[in-house]
């Protein structure tokens, strides 16, 4: 050996021919020609005999400690990578040391770039820890039916980076393992056997509450794969606004199949409620042509149940009962101001029992905040998107003006509410109205607002 390399004399042989090959003519000394001859089969001889020497090691720990009745799948192949790694990084150091390289200011230049690569790929090196950490925790196993947030599932495969899923919908899922450590995971094969099955129900006040308890702990206890124990049984979780709510507890051991077990149970209920004469409560609307009733007589009062509103409206959109606590009281003193009466639309993207019971408790909220003043409070409940259903609901209503409330908790709107209240503006033929509780609505300019509730009663007068 002619004695140690340093990687100047490297980097100047590297830029120097770099100038001879693009501004001047190649020239190869003899004494460089040498020099690559002398070290180069050196070098490849020894990463051959590393590499040789690495497969070698794992061939043998794969058969004798890293085997699977000793250790998961997950952590020998962890093991068997570490290994391999090590092995070449110590057969690289002493090859370059070998063809009298100076590896000191190389191990100095690899650790800049290492620190940079470390910056640049920190989610990698996160996914890699994670998987490490799964090697380590064992929350699950490959087979078991686990669900990591959205995804539910069984384990495919895990590796050292991500972790795969077979969701119940036949979807391929890559989850990334650095996620494993920020969200919560529930092993549906692991710990107790049973699993708890609930199933909701709601029946009508009229029907019996007894013989509705018995039918759904008699479908329970037919079915194949409900457990005898722990003992099925039915909870009366609340009095709704439209009948009472019961709720069915039972145990599985086919934890797989828990959601076509649940579907099971609500059907048999249904067709037992059918049989016996339990009514469940939905949703409907009666609609009474005036044309077609018999005046009064002078002096009997008539109970209309819902209020008919006067000509002049204004169109109230809420999402539940919350946020109608926050703004109940400002919109009815602008209401008042205005001497006008309030269409409360509730408008989810979706029909269901929880967006219908949320518009009623809204309506609840704001008729108590008008007791005792001159305000009519009257719910229509729609469902579909939100900008394009207020402009429908104001034609149908013959609403003057649109009032919506502050952004959640006072705080500044965020770019999605300026989009909506943006597009609503571009939409509306009527002007629109952002409430503020901690404001005075007599201090607002309501000129234009007063102007279009006048035209909308004169249109409805003369109507």
């Amino acid at each position: 050996m002619d004695g140690a390399v340093s990687l100047g004399s490297l980097w100047d042989r590297f830029v120097t021919g770099l100038q001879r090959y693009f501004f001047g003519p190649l020239e190869v000394t003899p004494g460089e020609i040498s020099w690559f001859v002398d070290r180069f089969p050196r070098l490849v001889a020894v990463l051959v005999l590393f590499y040789l020497l690495s497969r070698g090691i794992v061939w043998i720990l794969d058969r004798t400690l890293l085997t699977e009745e000793r250790v998961r799948p997950m952590v020998a192949s962890i093991a068997d990578r570490l290994i391999f790694g090590l092995t070449m990084f110590v057969g690289i150091g002493l090859s370059l040391t070998y063809v009298g390289i100076n590896i000191l200011d190389l191990a100095v230049t690899l650790g800049l770039v290492g620190a940079g690569l470390a910056l640049g790929l920190r989610e990698s090196v996160a996914n890699i820890m994670g998987g490490i950490a799964l090697a380590t925790d064992r929350p699950f196993e490959v087979g078991d039916r686990i669900q990591i947030g959205d995804y539910w599932g069984d384990v495919e495969e895990i590796g050292l980076r991500s972790t795969r899923i077979l969701t119940a919908r036949r979807e391929y899922v890559i989850v990334p393992n650095r996620l494993m450590d920020e969200r919560e995971i529930w092993n549906f094969t692991k710990g107790y056997p049973e699993l708890r099955i609930e199933v909701a129900v709601e029946i009508s006040y009229e029907s019996n509450v007894d013989l509705a308890e018995r039918l759904m702990l008699q479908g329970a206890r037919e079915h194949d794969h409900v457990l005898e124990f722990p003992e099925p049984r039915v909870l009366v979780q609340q009095a709704g606004d439209s009948g009472v709510e019961l709720e069915l507890w039972c145990h599985t051991s086919e934890t797989r199949n828990r959601y076509q077990i649940a579907s099971d149970l609500r059907k048999a209920t249904l067709q037992a409620f059918e049989e016996n004469g339990v009514a469940v409560p939905y949703p409907h609307r009666t609609l009474v042509d005036k044309a077609d009733q018999d005046e009064p007589a002078a002096g009997i009062p008539q109970d209309l149940g819902q209020p008919t509103l006067g000509p002049r409206r204004l169109l109230v959109a809420t999402s539940g009962p919350s946020p109608a606590r926050r703004k109940a009281d400002a919109i009815i003193d602008l209401a008042e101001h205005l001497d006008a009466n309030i269409v409360l639309a509730h408008i989810p993207t979706r029909p269901s029992l929880h967006d219908r019971r949320a518009g009623e408790r809204a309506a609840e909220v704001f008729q108590a905040t008008a007791a005792g003043r001159d305000v009519g409070i009257d719910l229509v409940m729609e469902s579909g998107n939100f900008v394009e259903r207020i402009p429908e609901l104001v034609d149908r209503h013959a609403c003057g003006a649109v009032a919506l409330g502050p952004p959640r908790k006072h705080t500044v709107m965020t770019w999605r509410e300026h989009d909506i209240v943006g597009r609503l503006r571009s939409q509306l033929e009527v002007p629109l109205v952002i409430v503020d509780p901690d404001a005075d609505p007599t201090v607002l300019d309501l000129e234009s607002v007063r102007l279009s509730l006048a035209e909308r009663e004169a249109e409805l007068v003369e109507e």
